[in-house]
């Protein structure tokens, strides 16, 4: 095989196009990763619960009195 690459003028590392059944393994490898980094992060860390405060200015409660 070497021998016929030569006499086409390409270089000894030809490397063949990726198949498109090798772009869907792929693809569902690092889908797979990324589920499981989800997952873990759901069953491993609990959240701690804190009282949260949001203060609203007044003039955003009052109606607008220019009507």
């Amino acid at each position: 095989m070497r021998a016929n690459l030569e006499k086409q003028g390409q270089s000894g590392d030809y490397r063949p196009m990726p198949t498109l059944f090798r772009l869907l393994v792929a693809i569902a490898f690092f889908a797979g990763l990324a589920f499981a980094g989800m997952f873990a992060l759901s069953v491993m860390v609990q959240p701690t619960e804190r009282e949260v405060t949001v203060r609203i200015p007044a003039r955003d409660l009052l109606p607008d009195a220019r009507a």
